[in-house]
Order: structure tokens, then sequence, then C-alpha cells
């Protein structure tokens, strides 16, 4: 059985960065990895578009095998990131609408009870029915008081989507691209796995000659 590993290259260090006069970089990134004894998939994502697929290599296996390395940009709607900026905004605008509509209908309720209140015929209702209506609806209109309070989390969740949403925009490059490494480890292993590509950052630079 293939056991599945999902690594995030943003939450791994950088060990270092060579910078060309044609304008690529080197990246080494590295991966600590502990394997088990049978064959072992590494997905590590939040790669930069701009890294060249064909560039990608993998070392410090030590005793383990390298069977196969495939890297490409572009994820499939079933491999969304959950932790990306987008994904997030879009849980918040989920729970914001949900919200919302709780609002409406506290709203909706108050309306229901003033119009009933107000429809009241001093004749038909007793003083003392009438006093056991209106602490009933006092209680209530409390209890809605409070869930009006702590609903007012909505404002808290659209700074949030603001701030997300702005740090989407500007946002300097994309980190859709991917590598998938196939490794067999005889023995239960930690492996510092160095994963090193080139990267394309579209400057060159030239002499003066």
């Amino acid at each position: 059985m293939v056991s599945v590993i999902t690594l995030r290259a943003d939450k791994h260090p950088i060990k270092s960065v060579t910078v060309f006069k044609s304008g690529k970089a080197e990246i080494v990134h590295t991966f600590n990895i502990s394997l088990q004894p049978s064959q072992s998939k590494v997905q590590i994502r939040r790669l930069p578009s701009s890294i060249e697929t064909e560039s990608t290599r993998v070392t410090g296996l030590g005793d383990a095998q390298l069977f196969d390395l495939v890297c490409s940009v572009g994820r499939g709607i079933e491999e969304v990131d959950p932790e990306s900026p987008v994904e997030v905004v879009r849980k918040l605008n989920a729970k914001k609408d949900v919200l919302l509509k709780d609002l409406d209908s506290l709203d909706a309720i108050c309306n229901i009870m003033e119009k009933y209140s107000r429809s009241l015929i001093g004749d038909a209702v007793s003083p003392r029915e009438t006093d056991a209506l209106f602490e009933r609806l006092l209680a209530k209109s409390r209890e809605i008081s409070s869930t009006r309070a702590a609903l007012k989390e909505v404002l808290q969740l659209s700074r949030q989507i603001d701030v997300l949403a702005s740090a989407e925009v500007n946002k300097q490059g994309e980190a859709d691209g991917e590598v998938a490494v196939v490794i067999l480890a005889t023995q239960a292993i930690t492996v510092e796995l160095k994963l090193t590509y080139s990267e394309y950052y579209g400057v060159s630079y030239h002499s003066g000659c």
C-alpha cells in the first residue's frame, strides 16, 4: 500500500538560492520526512508557478530509493488547498451569509412581536393576561438582543475577508506548482529530502561589454 505525504513548500525552509545573470534562480528546499518500510508518495505543493518543470531533482534520500519524480503546474478542483486565502475567504463568506440570514430572521420576529402587541385590545384581554403576555414579550426581546449582540461577529468576519482579499490581490506571484516524489524505503527511516529546482524571474543581467 502506498502512503501519501502532503507537504507545503511555504512551510519548510529554503536552504539556498542561487541567482544567475540569465534571470533564472536555483532554489533548494529541505523537507524532513519520516518514511515507513513501504512505497511512499510525497506531494510537495505551493511551489512557484514559474518553476521549470524539467529542472527538478531530489537528493538526500539516504538508503531510500527514488522511484519517480513528476513536476507540474496548476491543480484540479479536487486538489484545492484548504488553507489558501481564496478558500479561507470562501468559507468566511459562507459563514457571513448564514449570520446575515439569522439577523434578518431576528428582525422579522421583532416586527411580528411589535405588530401583535399593538393589535391587542384592552377590553379583550384581562390585566393579568396582559401582564403575563408582556413579561413573555420582554423576555423574548432580551433573548433576541443577546443573540443579536453575539451575531455582531459579522463585522469581524467582514474585516477578515477584506484583509485576506486584499492580500490575495496584492500577492506578487502564484504558487500552484507541485512536485510528486515516489520513494521506496526498506525500513523505517527519517530523511532530509532536498528538492532543487530552477525558477525564471524574467530579469536578465548584461555586462557593459
